[in-house]
């Protein structure tokens, strides 16, 4: 079987651009939380609802993004998302009060949370099984490289701004700047959407066979009739629909969305998003300056992109189940020891500080997590949840998962400043490396290895 890679290649990195806006919004509030925080007087709660709040967007658009993909279509449902995400960046640079800020961040969380559920499910559907895998987790290097390329942005802006994110850019606060400039992605994501295929599974459930055989002649040389015998068998005979997640007249749920779901939640409660999200935060209370703060970023981000790519290049060959087992393992190890780390040190005026040379170490334990994540569970969940499921139920289990996920985002966000001034920093770390165990054993006797097996032989149970 010959497949047309140029085009498969452009296809997907066409749709995992939603993946970059994603990166690159929570990179943005990385690097603006500090000046946020000080335009609008905000308390720890106030913060953690800021940071958290696009997760409440996201759930949204999540559950939205089943519904519309399977009757507009997944392309329809891309190009809806870059309209939330250009109206979100335009109206949190522009936002006027705290209040204004947190409806458009709603907003842009709408757009990621349909774009993240149904990017990864529409290359699943477009990708030949031989090279699914590495197709699917390009979702995660445009993740990383959209986190890349907001925290250079951030350090380049804070540079301009005399390092500080408190200054003026071009006459604009520089935070604000730093939101202005998602527009610009969003509007690349737009025009790249309108060149891709729609889906051949959809074009299928909507009996467009002559679209869909179109779509599969122009990826690949294999036998298109048989492929088209094969989707239709599983759909059923009848449209897909959100009663497809539930067992038959039942309100149960089907062994294998319970699974996606613990799978999507497990990804949040690893913790990562608190070395995403508050990584200049964290950085500055134990003892680093703002410029270096917004450089170290920049350091993990880079070594996030680089584990992704070898995740990418090796998902095919040892399968997504040894990756997920092997980062719940690295990731348990990684957070007790940094829970050890800041249980060394003391408060002084508010600030964590840790002796002489603990401080490196955590940075350095730190990159090594993020590394550990990307080249495990950030990679690999986006391709196991883009072919876990049949075809009858795709769409609507991933955007229920998906929810989810955002639902624990939402919850580890708001949670962490919470947790850090209540328990401490290694409390928390260490409630964190204690999931980990729970994700483990779960992956290891319920999650089903979808390596090489084609979407059609996806089974609910």
């Amino acid at each position: 079987m010959k497949n047309n890679l140029p085009y498969l290649i452009f296809i997907t990195l066409t749709a995992a651009f939603g993946g970059f806006l994603f990166g690159y919004d929570f990179g943005v509030v990385n690097g603006s939380l500090r000046a946020i925080e000080a335009e609008f007087s905000l308390t720890s709660i106030q913060t953690g609802f800021n940071v958290s709040i696009i997760a409440l967007g996201c759930i949204v658009g999540a559950l939205l993004s089943g519904f519309c993909s399977d009757n507009f279509g997944r392309k329809s449902t891309m190009i809806l998302s870059c309209a939330f995400f250009a109206v979100s960046a335009l109206g949190c640079a522009f936002a006027k009060t705290l209040w204004m800020l947190l409806v458009f961040r709603i907003i842009g969380g709408v757009g990621i949370g349909a774009a993240v559920a149904i990017c990864p499910a529409y290359i699943c559907e477009i990708a030949p099984v031989s090279i699914r895998g590495m197709l699917a987790s390009s979702q995660q290097i445009a993740i990383v490289l959209g986190l890349f390329v907001s925290f250079l942005l951030n350090y380049f802006i804070a540079s301009l701004a005399l390092n500080s994110i408190d200054g003026l850019v071009f006459g604009f606060s520089a935070w604000r700047f730093m939101f202005f400039a998602e527009s610009i992605p969003a509007f690349i994501f737009l025009i790249g959407l309108f060149f891709i295929p729609e889906s051949p599974r959809f074009l299928v459930a909507k009996k467009r066979y002559a679209s869909a055989k179109k779509v599969i002649s122009r990826i690949t040389n294999f036998e298109v009739d048989e492929e088209i015998k094969k989707i239709k068998e599983t759909l059923l005979g009848k449209k897909p629909s959100i009663k497809d997640v539930f067992k038959k007249n039942s309100c149960r749920l089907h062994g294998i969305v319970l699974i996606g779901m613990f799978l999507a939640a497990a990804q949040s409660l690893s913790g990562v998003n608190i070395i995403v999200n508050y990584g200049e935060v964290l950085w500055t209370s134990i003892g680093f300056d703002k410029s270096d703060a917004l450089l170290q970023n920049i350091i993990i981000s880079v070594v996030n992109m680089c584990s992704a790519v070898v995740a990418l290049l090796l998902i095919d060959k040892v399968g997504r189940k040894i990756l997920l087992l092997t980062g719940s393992v690295l990731m348990f190890l990684i957070m007790f020891s940094l829970g050890i780390i800041f249980a060394q040190g003391n408060f002084v005026d508010g600030n964590l500080v840790l002796p002489d040379g603990y401080g490196i170490i955590a940075f350095l334990l730190s990159m090594i997590f993020v590394a550990a994540f990307s080249g495990t569970w950030g990679t690999a969940l986006w391709a196991l949840l883009g072919e876990m499921f049949p075809n009858s139920m795709r769409a609507s289990a991933i955007g229920l998962c998906s929810s989810l996920l955002w639902l624990s985002n939402f919850f580890v966000l708001f949670s962490f400043p919470i947790m850090n001034e209540k328990l401490g920093l290694a409390t928390t770390y260490m409630l964190y490396a204690a999931f980990q165990v729970i994700a483990f054993f779960v992956v290891k006797f319920f999650v089903r290895e979808t390596k090489n097996i084609p979407l059609e032989e996806m089974r609910s149970e």
